[in-house]
């Protein structure tokens, strides 16, 4: 039994690893970079390679990659491109677009974020 549970445990841990590892490779293969899409059609190319240098973008996948894994263990999910802040304090501000799952956003703040969001609209009809 807990042989089996073991097995399951590193498959899954497997396919999350491929699953993350082929999304950075496609989102390496996109044209452009972060950089200019961050700064704009009118950014010099002096400004896109220093935000580069600034996100890392400069350096061997392999090794971004290990970085975001390093941080993605630690809950350290990086500072929200909406609000510019890191994400939990993004999500003490109350706003459910960028608040992250657990464990990187406390539970008292999930709530205090989901209670000052609009509410959803249902997805049933309403009976008539």
């Amino acid at each position: 039994m807990v042989l089996n549970v073991a097995r399951r445990l590193l498959r899954s841990l497997t396919v999350l690893l491929l699953v993350t590892m082929g999304t950075v490779a496609l989102l390496s293969l996109a044209p452009g970079s972060a950089a200019s899409v961050i700064l704009g059609e009118n950014a010099t190319p002096k400004a896109v390679a220093e935000l580069n240098a600034r996100l890392g973008m400069d350096r061997p996948l392999w090794l971004q990659y290990v970085d975001w894994l390093k941080h993605a263990v630690t809950g350290d999910l990086g500072t929200s491109p909406v609000t510019n802040e890191p994400d939990p304090r993004a999500c003490r501000r109350g706003s459910r677009a960028v608040c992250p799952p657990a464990p990187a956003c406390p539970p008292e703040d999930r709530a205090a974020a989901e209670a000052a969001a609009p509410p959803r609209p249902s997805s049933r009809p309403r009976r008539r």
